[in-house]
């Protein structure tokens, strides 16, 4: 199964597909098997100009290069893995710098951290998952973008902050119908 994803590297995004078989996209990730992503039907962006600057069949993208990875559908990519691997995990609000983006969003962990420090050096894996994340990148105008899932390298993170998440803030949305959402700013322009 190929799922649709936004890879940022150092100056450009890649807008393109990830064949999973059978895995998720965390699990790709972080898979120490190998250093590289391999993405399909690629289009090179440049985020200053937010124009397509290249189209290419295939790329490899190092892992260590990859800022973060957004996944712009709220359909999770392995529904029977999901359901058979559900652990109890508590919410919080994170707030993470990567690069030249700040990003917000809600972090899930198996406990209450003690501190952030804690958090980044025990509780995260080498790529975290943001849940109903917001970014923006500095230099371009403060434009916030969303999206349901987004994935972090942990050896890119320059600053990162972890609040509990007040009760009230409804986690895990979705479409009614389970299907895409469209990464788009605040104003509904889609990217």
């Amino acid at each position: 199964m190929d799922k649709s994803v936004i890879a940022a590297i150092p100056g450009h995004w890649l807008i393109g597909r990830l064949s999973l078989e059978g895995t998720r996209i965390q699990e790709a990730l972080n898979d120490a098997g190998t250093d590289f992503l391999r993405l399909s039907d690629v289009e090179v962006h440049a985020p200053a100009k937010r124009e397509c600057v290249s189209k290419q069949p295939e790329v490899i993208v190092p892992k260590c290069k990859l800022e973060f990875a957004v996944i712009p559908t709220s359909e999770h990519e392995a529904p029977e893995k999901r359901w058979n691997n559900r652990t109890a995990r508590a919410v919080f609000k994170a707030f993470v710098t990567v690069g030249q983006c700040a990003i917000s969003g809600h972090l899930h962990l198996p406990s209450k951290p003690a501190d952030s420090q804690y958090t980044l050096v025990h509780q995260l894996g080498r790529f975290f998952a943001l849940t109903e994340a917001t970014f923006s990148f500095s230099g371009h105008g403060g434009t916030q973008l969303g999206a349901p899932l987004l994935f972090v390298n942990r050896d890119l993170v320059s600053c990162l902050h972890v609040d509990p998440v007040q009760p009230d803030v409804g986690i895990g949305r979705s479409t009614p119908d389970g299907g895409d959402v469209q990464l788009c700013s605040p104003h509904g322009s889609p990217l």
